[in-house]
């Protein structure tokens, strides 16, 4: 019986846009655990293999779909933000108003 095969690493990769939005999305992870901006972007360019360049491009794209990328996990989870993560996102996302 012959085995399958991938047929390349093309097969496995993330489109770009899932990559930023994956980059963007771990920023505000960071940022929501106490890093500073700087300190987000240096962490998730190391931990993702782009520069720093990248990740502060995905940010400035990216960022209103990790906020969504993280309140839909937030949701299923049945996890709401805290009332502490909903001041920080206020303070990351200059006019957001909270809606309850």
């Amino acid at each position: 019986m012959a085995a399958l095969a991938a047929d390349g690493p093309a097969d496995r990769t993330e489109s770009d846009g899932e990559r930023m939005t994956a980059a963007a999305t771990a920023v505000l992870q960071r940022r929501l655990g106490g890093d500073s901006h700087r300190a987000a972007i240096l962490r998730v360019a190391a931990s993702h293999a782009l520069s720093e360049a990248e990740v502060r491009r995905a940010w400035t794209r990216r960022k209103h779909v990790a906020l969504s990328e993280l309140t839909i996990g937030r949701v299923v989870d049945a996890c709401p933000w805290t009332d502490a993560e909903m001041e920080q996102l206020a303070q990351i996302y200059p006019g957001l108003r909270a809606q309850r």
